[in-house]
């Protein structure tokens, strides 16, 4: 009896899962919270390979998470991706200055600033102009779909 109701539970589990993925495409909160616990773990749902989490934390960063493009802006960081890295915190703190959202985002505004004054020392000036571009690029492609999912009409 046991056994029967530790699979059914598991059933549900993977259901939940699965449900909560689907609501990741355009739920914000979701698709963040998703992002985190394939990072850290939460339960039942698994730590990914960090090659896996890419997807989860650019995915939840476009639908405006400042804890998403962090994470994503530490590992380029720190895999030496500095343009790559820069570009991110370029859209993280345009989507911080600019979410409709309940959230108070000076901190992610804050986190990105810190980012970026520390990548662009980092980076000689070309290099930055490339950085900055890309992050343009990304808030063109980006920006609309992250401001809507954070409330803004």
């Amino acid at each position: 009896h046991n056994l029967h109701f530790y699979h059914r539970l598991m059933r549900e589990i993977r259901q939940s899962i699965l449900e909560a993925i689907e609501a990741a495409e355009d739920e914000p909160l979701v698709a963040a919270r998703l992002a985190y616990c394939f990072e850290h773990g939460c339960g039942q749902v698994p730590v990914l390979p960090p090659e896996e989490q890419r997807p989860w934390q650019e995915q939840a960063a476009h639908l405006g998470s400042g804890s998403a493009a962090t994470a994503i802006v530490e590992a380029d960081e720190s895999a030496g991706e500095l343009e790559r890295a820069y570009a991110w915190a370029w859209f993280a703190r345009w989507v911080a200055s600019h979410a409709c959202d309940f959230m108070p985002r000076v901190s992610d505004y804050a986190m990105a600033a810190q980012q970026l004054a520390r990548i662009g020392a980092r980076l000689h000036p070309p290099a930055r102009q490339r950085a900055e571009h890309a992050g343009v690029t990304m808030i063109s492609r980006h920006g609309a779909g992250a401001l809507a999912a954070t409330g803004c009409s």
